[in-house]
């Protein structure tokens, strides 16, 4: 915001001062609210799905110059980019889903979600998967990660290392 360059920003909600309220465009009265007595996995899951259609309707307007976004939140948003020539930017918290680890497409347990009879059915397709978590990572132009053990796992499980930015949080030490 300080730089001049920020449009807009979707959000659940916003709980910061530093930008004006009316650069935020929020989720406060969105249908998804009607799901708030799910529990909090499959709820937050909704919400996400939410907030990323949402995006991707934004982005096709054409009106936007960068994508910048979180992990687990963006799918559908990360589509829209890359069929509009939108970069991406993809923050990432934590290191890499796998973990450092190789796995298979699917594994067991995500064998038997997928598998699941009606209604559970029905509410994992809540969920934000593992699945669709790698695509947003194969998707997005660039990846932020906080640490070079996250870099690490993220280069084990063969993403290129020009697509990873580390970056680190700095806490502003006169402020606190």
């Amino acid at each position: 915001h300080a730089g001049g360059f920020l449009g807009r920003a979707l959000a659940y909600q916003n709980n910061q001062r530093a930008i004006p309220a009316g650069k935020f465009e929020l989720l406060r009265a969105h249908p998804v609210k009607l799901l708030s007595f799910l529990d909090r996995e499959h709820y937050m899951g909704a919400k996400r799905h939410a907030l990323d259609k949402r995006a991707a309707k934004r982005l096709a307007s054409g009106r936007f110059d960068l994508l910048h976004t979180w992990s687990g939140d963006c799918l559908e948003s990360l589509r829209a980019a890359n069929h509009l020539g939108v970069p991406s930017l993809l923050e990432i918290p934590t290191w890499h889903r796998n973990k450092g680890k190789v796995k298979k497409d699917k594994t067991w347990s995500e064998i038997q979600r997928d598998a699941a009879p009606f209604p559970r059915s029905v509410l994992n397709r809540l969920l934000v998967t593992r699945q669709q978590v790698m695509e947003e990572y194969a998707r997005a132009t660039l990846i932020l990660v906080l640490s070079e053990k996250a870099k690490e796992t993220f280069l084990i499980a063969g993403l290129p290392e020009e697509k990873l930015f580390p970056t680190s949080r700095g806490v502003d030490v006169g402020r606190f």
